[in-house]
């Protein structure tokens, strides 16, 4: 799911969201709005070091894109755990 008003949508409509990938230069409003509906609706969010610009282009997006929602389990899973070993490298 694409977008902060989609992925907002998504949580209210109560679709199963297994992660919210925000990049790292999202709007100070689209942050908090992400971060509470995230636990409100008990999604698991995380910020990224990644602009949105390098957010859309690596989703084939044109423009900016601050707020994705990853709806498959497995692919959620992957995803966090490139994130983990990514932090671990920098450390």
């Amino acid at each position: 799911v694409f977008g902060t008003p989609m992925v907002c949508d998504a949580m209210r409509a109560g679709k199963k969201l297994c992660l919210v990938v925000e990049a790292e230069d999202s709007s100070e409003n689209t942050h908090k709005r992400i971060t509470d509906r995230c636990a409100y609706y008990g999604v698991t969010h995380t910020r990224i070091p990644v602009g949105t610009d390098a957010l859309a282009h690596a989703l084939g997006k044109r423009g900016a894109l601050a707020v994705v929602a990853i709806t498959d389990e497995g692919m959620a899973q992957s995803i966090l755990k490139l994130l983990c070993a990514s932090q671990n490298d920098r450390s």
